[in-house]
Formats: structure tokens, sequence, C-alpha cells
């Protein structure tokens, strides 16, 4: 496999600050949505709201610690000089998709690729997509029905 030659010096340290900048964001809302926010919350909420509250904060700090380790990744990317050649393909992964998503380890190719349905869509009332029993209707990605 022919190594690909990635973006210069100046390009990995300028998306380096931009990583840097949104690491310490994403510390400081881990921090600020840490226990203690979370438990006045709680306490502050009715009895009704606190599992609201609960899944609302396990749905965010997920999301931050998501987050923190794809900046850590893109980082490390920056350090071992992979960063902007997608890890699946080993082609170059164009600036403006680095400008929109700078933790981007994929090619838009690669990446519709990998986050492409395949298969059947099960949609309908009665249709449990574990056990495929019960009538409901399936869907393929042209758009067909039938039912099941």
């Amino acid at each position: 496999m022919d190594q690909v030659a990635g973006y210069d010096q100046k390009t990995i340290d300028r998306f380096k600050r931009i990583l840097s900048a949104r690491k310490e964001a994403v510390t400081a809302r881990i921090r600020r949505n840490g226990n203690r926010i979370y438990i006045e919350e709680l306490n502050g909420a009715e009895k009704t709201d606190r599992s609201q509250v609960v899944v609302h904060h396990d749905a965010e700090m997920g999301g931050c610690q998501t987050q923190f380790r794809d900046i850590e990744a893109a980082l490390a990317r920056c350090e071992d000089g992979t960063y902007g050649i997608c890890i699946d393909c080993h082609t170059l992964i164009l600036p403006g998709r680095l400008e929109a998503i700078p933790t981007a380890k994929r090619c838009m190719s690669c990446q519709s690729n990998k986050t492409k349905p395949r298969g059947m869509i099960f949609v309908g009332v009665g249709v449990n997509p574990r056990r495929l029993t019960g009538k409901g209707f399936a869907s393929n990605m042209n758009g067909r029905r039938r039912i099941i």
C-alpha cells in the first residue's frame, strides 16, 4: 500500500489549535454538567420529572465523553502524521470536511458507506424486529412494501 502524503505542518498545526480549543470546551462542559449540577437538578425536580433529569444528564455526559475521545484520537493522528487521511481507504480527507468536522477519520465516501442502512427496514404496527413476528410491513431500500 502506498503511503499517502498528508497535509503540511502549518495546516496540521491549525487543526491542532481548533481541536485543542474544542477539547477545552468539552472538558469545561463535562465539569459544568458534573455531579453538583446534576444533584441540584435532581433535588429541584418533581418526582415524575426525576427520571427525565437522569436520562438527560446521562445522555449529555455520554455525548461529551464521546466528543472528548474523538478529539483525543484526532490529536493523536496529528502527532503520528495520519491526520486528514481516511482510516479505511487511506486517501486524503477533503479540507472542507475537516473544517466542518475536525475529528473526521473517514472521507465522505467511506463514511457514507459505513452509515448506509442495509437490507430491510421494518415499519408498521406489531412488528418486533427481534422476533419478526406479527403483522406489519417490511420495506426494502427502493420503497417497496410487503406484508410480513
